[in-house]
């Protein structure tokens, strides 16, 4: 039987951002996209080309394989909120990232799973850590080396900074679905 890897889903394309997709090439944008393309929101872009230009998120852009991606947003089921395009533009994919290939560009490792509605899942960030209860008795915490994840989100700031050789000592969130992935 074959594992299946969680949280392998990518949102479905209207008609348009199909247009729009299959005219970004890897490590393009929005202005590789043609203006027959009948989109008010490429309209809109064209007008206000210059601040755009020197922006650091990418509207409508593909990712590269060569080169490192931009920043993984929230909204990353729409393709203008950012560079979230599959790099594999030969190969078909013109869709966005799945919340399992975004959740790789994060970090999180494939045996971690998101618990919730899909539109959850994509707003999550980092885990709740329950392993100690109080600072002063946190042997981690009187070495200098514990941090504390406020809106943690479902942990992938606490889990960075343990990579990094530090302990995450409490993590909070109010969200439920956040708080059990």
């Amino acid at each position: 039987m074959e594992a299946r890897i969680p949280n392998h889903y990518s949102a479905k394309l209207s008609k348009l951002d199909l247009d729009v997709a299959i005219a970004v090439p890897p490590g393009g944008n929005w202005k590789n996209i043609p203006r027959e393309v009948p989109s008010k929101r490429l309209e809109h872009k064209s007008a206000s080309a210059l601040p755009l230009a020197k922006a650091a998120v990418r509207p409508y852009g593909r990712l590269h394989p060569a080169r490192p991606s931009y920043t993984i947003n929230t909204y990353f089921n729409r393709p203008g909120n950012g560079c979230h395009l599959h790099y594999d533009y030969a190969g078909g994919q013109h869709r966005v990232l799945s919340e399992r290939e975004a959740a790789r560009l994060q970090s999180f490792p494939d045996r971690f799973a998101f618990v919730g509605a899909h539109l959850s899942v994509q707003n999550k960030s980092a885990t709740r850590c329950r392993r100690c209860s109080r600072f002063k008795s946190c042997a981690h915490f009187a070495r200098g080396r514990a941090i504390v994840d406020l809106f943690s989100g479902a942990g992938g700031l606490s889990l960075g900074f343990r990579w990094a050789g530090w302990e995450p000592i409490v993590a909070n969130d109010i969200e439920n679905d956040f708080l059990e992935s």
